[in-house]
């Protein structure tokens, strides 16, 4: 491959992953390459490369006469990629608790932990979310250990634009904010195994509420299709 297609090839994989993990692209819709080749102002031949790398990443599939397609997440799938996060994220935070954090981390989590409480009693559900990726992130990187980073980052985009359609905050929001304060107050005590059990119970209990939270929203799972039934009776909020 030339060095002048590769950066075609590189941007249009990364716009069509954003909008496919940021919802603008649905689950089951089709990606013309003819379409995408004038979008893009290009030929087909970085549209097709692009398509095969996301296809290769597991975010599309190609079909033969139909071309590609973005693929549907199945509730086993969603909890298969919770659970192995839950035990990354899970190692991750007795790693760092092993060691001494510094005070510059201990003021960084603890403003974190102050902005996710103001964002509770606000209901604030946005802001909680931004505050949220920022405090479950600053355990994994600072595991410095690389292979758990990248994999953690990897299923992370795979259940991202999942994670508005299945909104736990307004019923929890205040339950993670506590289970947050214990994680915290592990690492801070040099407790590893007291931070790891914290952190797989909060997981955990994640785990359960998103999924159900899924079912009462009115998403239905049945063999990885989804139908979408009462959303105009939706009470929860879309962040």
């Amino acid at each position: 491959m030339g060095p002048a297609r590769r950066p075609f090839r590189e941007t249009i994989y990364k716009q069509i992953l954003r909008d496919i993990l940021e919802g603008n692209i649905n689950e089951g819709e089709k990606l013309l390459e003819m379409e995408l080749a004038r979008q893009f102002n290009v030929s087909r031949t970085p549209i097709r490369e692009a398509l095969l790398q996301l296809e290769k990443d597991g975010y599309i599939i190609l079909k033969k006469n139909v071309g590609a397609v973005v693929k549907k997440t199945s509730a086993k799938q969603i909890q298969e990629v919770i659970e192995i996060i839950g035990q990354l994220e899970s190692l991750a935070v007795e790693i760092v608790a092993r060691r001494r954090v510094s005070r510059e981390e201990v003021v960084y989590l603890e403003n974190l932990q102050f902005h996710m409480e103001d964002n509770a009693k606000a209901k604030d559900y946005n802001g909680y979310v931004r505050n949220n990726i920022l405090f479950h992130s600053f355990f994994v990187e600072k595991s410095d250990n690389k292979t758990l980073i990248d994999i953690v980052s990897g299923l992370r985009k795979k259940i991202y634009r999942l994670i508005s359609e299945g909104s736990t905050l307004p019923l929890h929001i205040d339950e993670y904010v506590v289970t947050h304060r214990k994680i915290m107050d592990a690492v801070f005590n040099n407790d590893p195994q007291a931070a790891r059990r914290e952190m797989e119970l909060h997981l955990k209990d994640f785990k359960t509420f998103f999924l159900d939270t899924m079912l009462k929203r009115g998403i239905r799972y049945l063999d990885g299709e989804p139908s979408y039934i009462n959303r105009t009776l939706d009470p929860f909020v879309d962040f």
